[in-house]
């Protein structure tokens, strides 16, 4: 019985992958035979003409609009408002013409506020050099006053 066993189990794998073999071999056997197909080149019908040199001037009229291919962006250091344009798109321009004029009004007011500044730093430059005129000035009094004070608080003492 443990013979029997043992054959089943080895000999059932070799079974099952011959009869595998067998149906693939005889598969590959009764393939049916295709004949290959052969391509056939379309021929084409084309007609010839005799040409002739000559100079031919072709004329067409056609509308539309011209653009430039560049455009450009213009923009202001400082942000404010147009005050006027002097050109409008389609004029012709060179290199030096004033496309547009801008309001001046936010930067004068600048321009004062700095100008103020300045005058401000100036008046507290001289105030402060009479200061310190003054105080090179009481120096030496203060010194004086000093020693005085020494003394006094060295006699008090002792």
């Amino acid at each position: 019985m443990r013979l029997i066993n043992q054959l089943k189990k080895r000999a059932l794998p070799v079974l099952i992958i011959g009869g595998a073999v067998l149906v693939a071999a005889l598969l590959i056997a009764t393939k049916p035979q295709v004949e290959p197909v052969i391509a056939k080149e379309k021929a084409w019908l084309v007609s010839t003409q005799v040409v002739q040199v000559a100079e031919a001037h072709p004329h067409l009229t056609l509308f539309g609009r011209v653009e430039s291919l560049w455009s450009t962006n213009l923009t202001a250091s400082t942000p404010t408002d147009v005050a006027k344009v002097h050109v409008v798109e389609g004029d012709n321009v060179t290199q030096g013409d004033v496309l547009v004029s801008l309001d001046d009004r936010d930067a004068k007011l600048v321009l004062q506020q700095r100008e103020a500044d300045v005058e401000q730093a100036e008046a507290k430059r001289i105030a402060e050099k009479n200061q310190y005129k003054t105080d090179k000035e009481a120096l030496p009094r203060e010194e004086n006053l000093l020693s005085f004070a020494k003394k006094k608080s060295s006699v008090l003492n002792g």
